[in-house]
């Protein structure tokens, strides 16, 4: 039986219990922050489904963007982590 690639784009390994908590901070920012994810993700430069995937627990985030979310928020990375 062949999986295809469809198929195999949807069986993700689930992120682990840090990158739902690192979702689940970059949400709490950019509300705090007054920002919705269309704006969000204006200012980094990446789609909407990125951001909206990100929150959900169906992305996880790279340094990069973790870089830009700390100059949009005005704090460190280190402070995303801190959970």
């Amino acid at each position: 039986m062949e999986v295809t690639q469809q198929k195999k784009a949807a069986i993700r390994k689930p992120l682990n219990w840090r990158d739902k908590q690192l979702a689940d901070k970059i949400r709490w920012y950019r509300r705090n922050n007054n920002l919705t994810q269309e704006e969000l993700s204006e200012r980094l430069g990446v789609n909407l489904t990125y951001v909206s995937s990100v929150e959900r627990y169906k992305r996880g985030v790279s340094l990069s963007i973790l870089y830009k979310l700390s100059r949009i928020f005005q704090i460190k990375v280190k402070d995303l982590f801190d959970f």
